[in-house]
């Protein structure tokens, strides 16, 4: 994670675990990526290569859904949201929705169901980037538009061609859209 404080200059505020590449359908060839990783490596960026991407990727959207989006509406930190039982439970429920589309679209991931997730999520993720706030909320107060298409949105567009409901990503979605407008016209 990392903040940005003037234009082109950045803080890394956490690296709460390695970068990792990869090619979705494993069309690059494994020793690139290797070679690649290595790279960043040298560069002191933690990197490794993999052949699982996607299920990583899902790992980042499940994370980033439930945190960045709540980040930017509440205008806390990732840690200050895991402590409060109402943001757990918003937290709780899209993580819930995502793993009901996941299961509806047939994607196996790292964790088998919600509840495994959500263990990890509170027990291991959470605790390093305790005091990190989210990128989106960096772009609201900067009066920027966000990432939330890429992310709940990607996950409502997807549930609706799945037909599986998803009402809390749904709201979270027209929050975040109407704290960037009134941010954006501020």
């Amino acid at each position: 994670g990392a903040e940005t404080l003037a234009l082109g200059e950045s803080k890394v505020t956490v690296i709460a675990d390695d970068v990792m590449i990869g090619s979705p359908k494993n069309l690059i060839n494994p020793a690139l990526l290797e070679e690649f990783a290595e790279i960043f490596c040298k560069a002191l960026i933690p990197t490794k290569a993999s052949l699982e991407i996607m299920n990583y990727i899902w790992g980042k959207i499940i994370y980033n859904s439930a945190l960045n989006s709540l980040g930017a509406i509440f205008e806390v930190s990732y840690g200050e949201l895991a402590e409060e039982t109402v943001t757990q439970e918003l937290m709780n429920k899209i993580v819930k929705e995502i793993f009901d589309l996941l299961q509806a679209r047939k994607i196996a991931i790292f964790w088998p169901d919600a509840q495994n997730y959500l263990r990890n999520f509170y027990d291991n993720l959470i605790p390093p980037t305790y005091a990190h706030h989210s990128s989106m909320l960096q772009d609201i107060q900067s009066g920027r538009r966000t990432e939330i298409e890429a992310l709940n949105g990607a996950v409502v567009k997807l549930a609706h061609e799945a037909g599986v409901e998803v009402p809390v990503n749904e709201v979270i979605v027209a929050m975040v859209k109407a704290k960037e407008c009134f941010s954006l016209h501020s």
